[in-house]
This record gives structure tokens, C-alpha cells and sequence, in this order.
């Protein structure tokens, strides 16, 4: 699983993610990566709020790196949630071996046509 992705820590990265009720929400960036198996670039973010059993709630979204404020595209294919969640589960082994508390479970679905705006 590690043979087909790039991950790129980002310190303190932060994004304002607007809902479809026009809401900006500020979240945190757990990781970015490239996957060579869909040649796509992924984002995977949190708003930091905890699902029903206590889970930090995971985003996943496709984007543009080299675009500024690239609009969060919706993961809509069954493979590529697929590939995001083993990097997920990878990057929650490589947290506890570190001892980080990772955001668990898996990602849910990004709300379609939400774009990002980063801040420092």
C-alpha cells in the first residue's frame, strides 16, 4: 500500500471549508497525498468534531496542489475511497507509533461543491 503514494505532512495547515448552507467552517489538514494509481491528488481534513463513537469525523476531498483556494472535488469512486482509507489506516499505525492521537475511523464524504480557502 505504501509503494503507490506520496504523504505530505502539513504543520498547522489550516482550510475554511463553506457547507452548502454557506457556513465557513475552519478545519485542520491531517495529510495530503498523491496517488500514482489514479494519478489524483487528495486532501484529508478535519472539523475536529467526533462522530457517534467518539471518533475524531475525517474528510476526504480531491484537489488541485498547485492551484491556490483549489476547489474540494467529491470522492465518488468506490476504489478510490478504497485507496483512501488504506492510507488512512496507515497513517493512524504510523500516528500511534508516535504516539499522536490520529483521527480514527473512516472518511466521510466530503460535501459536494464545497471549496477551501487555506490559511496560515
Amino acid at each position: 500500500m505504501t509503494d503507490n503514494f506520496k504523504v505530505e505532512e502539513l504543520p498547522e495547515s489550516k482550510l475554511i471549508v463553506t457547507n452548502d448552507q454557506g457556513e465557513q467552517i475552519e478545519c485542520e489538514v491531517l495529510f495530503t497525498f498523491e496517488s500514482d494509481e489514479t494519478n489524483k491528488n487528495y486532501i484529508v481534513y478535519t472539523d475536529k468534531t467526533m462522530d457517534e463513537n467518539g471518533n475524531m469525523k475525517a474528510y476526504a476531498a480531491i484537489y488541485n496542489p498547485a492551484e491556490e483556494n483549489s476547489p474540494l472535488i467529491p470522492v465518488e469512486s468506490e476504489k478510490e475511497w478504497k485507496i483512501i482509507e488504506g492510507i488512512m489506516e496507515w497513517a493512524a499505525e504510523q500516528a500511534q507509533k508516535l504516539g499522536e492521537n490520529p483521527a480514527e475511523g473512516a472518511p466521510a464524504a466530503p460535501t459536494p461543491g464545497v471549496e477551501t480557502n487555506a490559511t496560515e
